[in-house]
């Protein structure tokens, strides 16, 4: 930030502290650069999950979970199925929110929802080349985009296969591997 949003003032400043932070000098006004909230849906059926090839960057042409970020004064879950809508052309049913990642290099936070696919017409979007199911032995696993992506289906398909769907937390460093726990079901 250049200028302060509140009385247009020039914002040289930051506030002291473990966390620093843009403060304007003239009106006090504290702006929190808070992490970007991504929402996505792992949407199943029978087996399968639905992937789309991204027409965008970043990953322009690999596979990704349908997803992006979440407008304001939208819920986690309607953004999630609305971003699902956008870049798959179908509507889903969100049954429970799945995964959660802190993305450290973009600022961003990834909210995974669990949802029922409604229906097989999907279609790509504006922001996908393609749209498909994939079972596990199926899935691009070197060509995924997003490490989030690849953590969230690696656990869904684990969990599928013992019949008990947990939460997972997850943190992913910059060239780190991701530094996962646990929460169990509520």
């Amino acid at each position: 930030m250049k200028f302060c949003s509140e009385c247009g003032v020039r914002l040289p400043g930051r506030t002291s502290g473990p966390w620093p932070r843009v403060a304007c000098e003239r009106c006090g006004a504290v702006f929190y650069l808070s992490p970007r909230l991504a929402a996505a849906c792992i949407a199943y059926r029978d087996d399968r999950v639905l992937l789309c090839r991204r027409a965008v960057d970043p990953g322009y042409g690999m596979w990704s979970l349908p997803g992006g970020f979440v407008e304001k004064g939208e819920s986690v879950a309607s953004g999630a199925a609305r971003e699902f809508l956008e870049e798959a052309g179908v509507v889903v049913e969100i049954a429970r929110p799945y995964a959660l990642f802190r993305v450290a290099r973009g600022h961003q936070m990834h909210v995974v929802y669990l949802a029922k696919l409604l229906d097989t017409a999907f279609r790509p979007g504006a922001e996908s080349l393609e749209a498909a199911l994939f079972d596990e032995s199926g899935v691009p696993w070197n060509h995924l985009a997003f490490a989030s992506t690849r953590e969230a289906l690696r656990r869904y398909f684990g969990d599928r296969r013992r019949g008990v769907f947990g939460f997972l937390y997850a943190e992913i460093m910059p060239f780190a591997p991701a530094v996962q726990g646990d929460w169990a079901n509520a």
